[in-house]
């Protein structure tokens, strides 16, 4: 009984820590000094407002941080994102291809 007893108390006592975590994570990530809509749409060469706008779209950054925030919360807790990381293209995958048009789809 003493087992148990301990193991609840100290589950118990890590959900502040986690909770912790989690709001310190979020706040980093907005805390970075440009959005990821700027960052990806830099990185794809195709930095038109159209395009800026569809980006904050497609990963929710045209909502207010409170919703940012509990969407953020509940893909953690379901263990899914908006966009899987593998899907977004980086810098190599917008190199010219021979024809010298962009190869990135983003």
């Amino acid at each position: 009984m003493r087992f148990v007893r301990y193991v609840g108390y100290r589950l118990v006592t890590a959900l502040p820590v986690i909770f912790g975590i989690i709001v310190l994570d979020f706040l980093l990530i907005h805390l970075a000094p440009r959005d990821a809509a700027s960052v990806l749409a830099g990185e794809s060469g195709a930095a038109t407002p159209a395009h800026m706008d569809e980006l904050r779209h497609k990963f929710g950054l045209d909502q207010s941080l409170g919703m940012q925030f509990l969407t953020y919360v509940s893909n953690m807790a379901h263990s899914t994102s908006a966009t899987p990381i593998a899907t977004i293209p980086t810098s190599a995958a917008c190199i010219s291809n021979d024809s010298g048009r962009r190869a990135c789809s983003c």
